[in-house]
C-alpha cells in the first residue's frame, strides 16, 4: 500500500477494493480494510484510508476507529 502511496495510486486500489465489495456491507469492508492495514500498512495508510471512508463513501465510523484516528493524528502531528 505503502508503494501505491508512493505512486499516487492509492485511490485507484481503494475504489477498486470497495467498487467489489457488496454495498450492503461497506462499513464492514472498512473495517476489514483498515485491520489489514495495521498489520501490513503504515499509520498514514490507515488515517488515509479512514479520511476516504468517512468523507468519500460518508461511513459513519465506530468509537474505537474515530480514538484511534485521534491518537495516530496526534502522533504524526509530533513527529
Amino acid at each position: 500500500m505503502c508503494l501505491a502511496a508512493e505512486l499516487g495510486e492509492i485511490e485507484n486500489h481503494i475504489d477498486y477494493y470497495f467498487k467489489n465489495y457488496p454495498k450492503y456491507d461497506i462499513e464492514v469492508g472498512l473495517y476489514i480494510l483498515l485491520d489489514g492495514i495495521s498489520y501490513y500498512g503504515t499509520e498514514k495508510d490507515w488515517l488515509w484510508v479512514y479520511s476516504y471512508g468517512v468523507k468519500k463513501l460518508k461511513i459513519d465510523p465506530r468509537e474505537e476507529f474515530e480514538e484511534k484516528y485521534k491518537e495516530l493524528t496526534e502522533k504524526i502531528l509530533k513527529s
